[in-house]
């Protein structure tokens, strides 16, 4: 109950609650917009690496190729590296975009939530929004970092031979691990981002481990919650894409924001008590 009524009165301050709900509007539709264009190209690109692929299988059953056919071979191998490094770039750039993006506006909406949470409380320790954001960039790119790893040592791990030896190689033993490794993630980056206004980057990640870990019946109810409504919320926008394509519109522009404002609301309050 304690949780709750916490939760109510952040969202009773009804204008600014709605003004972040506004901003993570925009930050949906920008991120929308930009990813958008950019897999565009990066789909450009794919169907000309399929055509050069195409073309590449017509060599494979030759023994041997005339001056002609190998010098087509290399400029189709080129046009192939080409393309890649093209594609490579462009999700880089989709990242990039994603992240300065998601920093500027997101961390805003949650530096937002923070200082009214300390304003509420009467703290004088409010950081600036400078510092927050630093703070808040290192969380998400420590979080990239470590799923990015995760990502390549799962990978690593599908072709290797000790796998075979334990029987984990179908994709759904795999998942599973994945699955696993991304709730761990994610549930510290949730902490972590509670933390924010309270310790700075140097010491932020020890305490993130510490009270994560100590005070998960303090945080993870809260995390687990935000899960929850995360994947009701994601079956109802499947089932209305499938069937009603103007309810789908307003429950990106309606709903998901408010849902996004809430999650700081819930990080937010959790992060605050004294834990």
């Amino acid at each position: 109950m304690s949780m709750v009524k916490d939760h109510m009165s952040f969202i009773r301050h009804k204008k600014e609650f709605l003004k972040i709900a506004f901003l993570d509007l925009i930050f949906l539709l920008c991120t929308g917009y930009a990813l958008t264009k950019l897999m565009d190209k990066v789909a450009q690109h794919l169907a000309a690496i399929h055509m050069i692929s195409s073309e590449l299988g017509d060599f494979a059953g030759s023994e041997t190729l005339s001056t002609d056919q190998l010098s087509s071979l290399m400029t189709q191998q080129n046009l192939f590296q080409t393309f890649y490094s093209k594609i490579l770039v462009l999700l880089f750039i989709e990242g990039l975009v994603f992240f300065v993006l998601w920093t500027l506006i997101e961390g805003y909406g949650w530096y937002s939530f923070a200082c009214m949470r300390q304003g509420m409380e009467r703290k004088k320790n409010v950081v600036s929004i400078r510092t927050y954001l630093l703070r808040f960039a290192g969380i998400g790119c420590a979080f990239l970092v470590l799923l990015t790893l995760g990502i390549w040592i799962f990978g690593s791990v599908a072709t290797a031979n000790i796998v075979q030896t334990l029987r984990l190689t179908s994709t759904a033993a795999l998942t599973t691990l994945f699955a696993v490794l991304f709730v761990v993630l994610s549930y510290f980056w949730f902490v972590a981002n509670s933390l924010a206004m309270r310790y700075p980057l140097k010491m932020l990640f020890a305490q993130t481990l510490r009270k994560g870990i100590l005070s998960a019946k303090q945080f993870f109810p809260s995390f687990a919650l935000v899960v929850i409504v995360g994947i009701v919320l994601y079956k109802i926008f499947v089932w209305l894409s499938q069937q009603y394509i103007v309810l789908t519109f307003t429950f990106i522009i309606i709903v998901l924001p408010l849902y996004l404002a809430w999650v700081k609301v819930a990080n937010v309050v959790v992060g605050e008590r004294d834990v």
